[in-house]
């Protein structure tokens, strides 16, 4: 029936795929398994509440069953985390890192929130080190080494990992705003303004980001220093 539910949403049946789930989780509701692919099914849907309440049916019955995993906890934080609930989604991937303190994607989601949010510097720097020598070759990663450096206004060590972010991950969006925005910093603004229009062209660009490099276009960055 999982299987199904991949199917579904493979063909764009969105809402007959969502129903077999809900189904499954009221006749499987002591298997875990179930719960949590509905949390990550409505997380992908941007179904922020109820993602978190099946992750959080999924994870009760882990821990009852002294089988609590870390990819639950890290998917229940990135959760939390979109429904700006710092507090939980910081303790979730602090959990995540205590079964498993290797894991690449979870140094780097809780390092770069940690950087954007402007806490703990250090220790977010250092989580951000360690999984960029974990995963070398992920330019998510490493755009976020250089997102931390830019915002702790290191730009010239900022435009060398961004630039190579940008070379591992050419058509990301927001890798190659975070690089003009480095860029800028440095006075290349000529440059800055190339790769801002280059995003502009790109075809998966968020509105909201679209009208933010608009204005960076024209104004350049403000209130920066």
């Amino acid at each position: 029936e999982l299987g199904r539910v991949g199917a579904l949403r493979a063909g764009g049946k969105t809402e007959a795929a969502l129903e077999v789930l809900y189904f499954l989780s009221r006749e499987f509701a002591d298997n875990g398994i179930v719960h949590n692919s509905l949390g990550d099914f409505l997380r992908r849907e941007e179904r922020y509440s109820e993602a978190k309440s099946a992750y959080d049916k999924a994870i009760e019955i882990y821990r009852e069953n002294n089988n609590i995993t870390w990819p639950v906890l890290y998917a229940r934080g990135i959760t939390h985390e979109r429904l700006e609930e710092w507090d939980e989604a910081e303790s979730d991937f602090r959990n995540a890192l205590t079964i498993k303190p290797d894991q690449a994607n979870v140094l780097n989601y809780l390092g770069y929130s940690l950087i954007d949010r402007g806490e703990k510097l250090e220790e977010a720097m250092t989580m951000i080190e360690k999984a960029v020598s974990l995963q070398p070759e992920s330019g998510y990663i490493v755009d976020s080494l250089g997102w931390a450096y830019y915002r702790m206004g290191e730009y010239k060590k900022a435009v060398s990992e961004l630039e190579k972010a940008v070379g591992l991950v050419p058509n990301d969006p927001i890798i190659n705003d975070h690089y003009a925005d480095a860029l800028w910093m440095l006075s290349r603004k000529i440059q800055a303004r190339y790769f801002w229009n280059y995003v502009l062209g790109l075809s998966d660009v968020e509105e909201k980001l679209r009208k933010k490099i608009k204005n960076k276009i024209i104004l350049g960055i403000q209130n920066e220093s």
